[in-house]
């Protein structure tokens, strides 16, 4: 059977790259601090000074995570957590978010981008920080971008923000005597 150590040497040819292993967010937002100490742990001969993690099978999947400084080049200074998704022959569906923090680990903005069938339906959404809250940009493009129709808002709170935390409640009244 010639079909057996082609497969095999397909399934080989998948690769892994890490100088980090990052925790499952189930759709929770990084910890920023716990990536940050990792990030400050590398070695100092390390000249990318970013963490990062790939995983990759030809024509099935890649899956990459970074965190990595932003030097204030077109962002101010902090850092930026990157993480891309990508689903069948050439890269047949594909998703990626972007997080950008201040200096003082803060969420300012987010960017998420999915991508089917090569483009042929892409979506798009940026969320940025503002003194009067989240300013939401959104776009959606059909047929290769013939077709698409933008949208924009602000919300007080994005779906990603942290809960609130609870007010310190007030002392308990005494309950009745009986």
């Amino acid at each position: 059977m010639k079909l057996l150590p082609s497969s095999v040497l397909f399934v080989c040819l998948g690769a892994c790259a890490t100088n980090h292993q990052f925790p499952d967010r189930q759709d929770a937002a990084p910890d920023v601090a716990a990536l940050e100490q990792a990030r400050r742990a590398l070695p100092a001969d390390d000249e990318t000074h970013a963490l990062g993690q790939v995983r990759w099978l030809p024509l099935l999947n890649l899956h990459g995570r970074l965190y990595e400084i932003t030097d204030g080049v077109g962002f101010p200074a902090g850092t930026t957590y990157s993480e891309v998704d990508c689903y069948g022959p050439l890269f047949c569906v594909a998703g990626a978010e972007v997080l950008h923090y201040d200096a003082d680990q803060q969420l300012y903005e987010r960017e998420q981008e999915s991508s089917w069938i090569w483009g042929l339906y892409r979506t798009t959404r940026s969320d940025v920080l503002t003194p009067h809250g989240w300013r939401v940009h959104a776009d959606t493009r059909l047929l290769f971008g013939l077709l698409h129709w933008p949208s924009d808002g602000y919300t007080a709170r994005a779906p990603f923000d942290p809960p609130p935390s609870p007010s310190p409640s007030s002392p308990a009244e005494p309950s009745p005597r009986v």
